[in-house]
């Protein structure tokens, strides 16, 4: 008989006498490796399972958590207030639409540090194409469509890099950086136009059901985002490959394509982000985009999503927002210095990706 076939026996012949009793088989086989094959495969199982419940629920019980903690610690400041609710959504509204395109990004294994140049390049292009200061364009509402297809371009341009030239996501990504917010300081030759666009101003002002039509819209885009991610196949090939992209491949799906797509997906959410970011300044420059890529990727770790891939979804990058949101409001409302919100981000960042990493592999022994 092939050993195989024999391990296979033992596995369902252990599984019904032990964990039909409800035991822990590994209370009785303290040590992995000298434990049987089925006895090592039912307690990575078990592991694994434990840890995807950890993954799944520790965001929501840390939202809870903060809320009752920034309850406490603000005391009369009114943390917990409908005006303060507003003021989160509000806050939240450029870092979801960041978070949901680079959701796509890190759900392969990749990552994206081009999108604060794409968020500047978007900006700046967005300021010189409506009403402003420095031309005479008034492309209106064509001029969003604009800044929008360029956003994909240039993720169409890097995500080509990096699948195409083999160049690593990090250092492709980052030296696109660089480039987009070089091109974007030469859009206005080093002086940048004011948005005189009545259109950005009604939208600043609008508040739906008393909420800023910014937070719509970016929520509105953000279930843009779930629907491609969880209700596409599209999105199923997303999820395949960063489980396993031989695996990926060997069910048919076109890993370069959806790869490429990806990074396409992050730069349109970076260029609607740029959008967003011209409704409140009015005016567009290479450094619009300062201080969003590492927020939202923050956002996604604390969320639970996995830097190695194949792990999240745009439910986890929501819960990572709102979490990292309430965070820094909590810290302003308390009046905390700047340069430790920093700090305290940087703690949040380690913590988050140390949590995310799998620290449960191990080899069976055949």
């Amino acid at each position: 008989m092939a050993r195989g076939d024999s391990a296979h026996r033992e596995l369902f012949s252990f599984q019904k006498s032990e964990l039909g009793k409800g035991e822990n088989p590994m209370r009785r086989y303290r040590d992995f490796e000298n434990a049987t094959i089925p006895e090592q495969f039912v307690e990575k199982n078990r592991i694994a399972a434990r840890n995807e419940k950890l993954r799944l629920y520790t965001p929501l019980i840390v939202l809870i958590v903060l809320n009752i903690v920034g309850w406490i610690l603000a005391g009369d400041r009114n943390f917990i207030s409908v005006h303060n609710f507003v003021n989160i959504m509000y806050q939240m509204s450029v870092p979801l639409v960041v978070a949901t395109g680079i959701t796509f990004v890190i759900m392969i294994g990749s990552t994206d540090l081009s999108l604060e140049g794409v968020i500047g390049f978007a900006a700046a292009m967005t300021s010189l194409l409506v009403t402003n200061t420095k031309n005479s364009n008034d492309f209106g509402f064509l001029a969003l469509v604009l800044v929008l297809v360029a956003g994909a371009l240039m993720g169409l341009l890097v995500g080509v890099t990096h699948v195409y030239l083999k160049i690593s996501s990090f250092i492709a990504t980052y030296a696109f950086c660089q480039v987009f917010m070089g091109v974007a300081v030469l859009q206005y030759k080093g002086i940048p136009a004011a948005i005189k666009w009545d259109v950005f101003s009604w939208i600043a002002a609008c508040r739906p059901l008393g909420i800023p039509l910014v937070t719509w819209l970016a929520f509105g885009f953000f279930m843009i985002g779930v629907y491609i991610l969880h209700f596409t196949a599209f999105g199923r090939g997303v999820y395949a490959i960063g489980y396993s992209e031989p695996v990926a491949l060997s069910a048919g799906i076109n890993v370069k394509r959806t790869k490429i797509l990806c990074f396409m997906i992050s730069a349109i959410a970076a260029s609607f982000a740029g959008i967003l970011i011209m409704v409140r300044l009015k005016q567009g420059t290479a450094s619009s985009g300062e201080d969003q890529l590492f927020p939202a990727i923050t956002a996604l770790v604390v969320g639970g999503a996995s830097v190695a891939g194949g792990k999240g979804g745009m439910g986890q990058t929501l819960l990572g927002v709102l979490i990292t949101t309430e965070i820094a409001n909590l810290l302003t409302i308390m009046a905390v210095n700047p340069y430790y919100k920093q700090a305290i981000n940087a703690i949040i960042i380690i913590v988050a990706v140390s949590l995310s990493i799998n620290r449960t592999k191990r080899t069976i022994a055949v």
